[in-house]
């Protein structure tokens, strides 16, 4: 099923981290959220609007918050 490739490939990108995806009807948020007990300690959020050239899609939030996490 393709939905669990997805939540597949965020456990692969974000281990340690506890993940939520919030859909709206515009976008959507992706929060990648620490957890002590994981390992982690800092939590990270982006967004998406699909009428945002830059910001247009879940994959973008996702780089995004790569960038952020490598610019610790």
């Amino acid at each position: 099923m393709i939905y669990q490739d997805l939540i597949d490939q965020l456990k692969k990108d974000f281990p340690g981290y506890h993940f939520e995806i919030t859909i709206f009807p515009t976008g959507g948020m992706l929060d990648v959220n620490a957890c002590e007990e994981c390992g982690t300690t800092e939590s990270y959020h982006a967004s998406w609007r699909y009428h945002n050239e830059e910001r247009n899609s879940m994959d973008k939030a996702v780089e995004e918050i790569k960038r952020k996490m490598e610019g610790k």
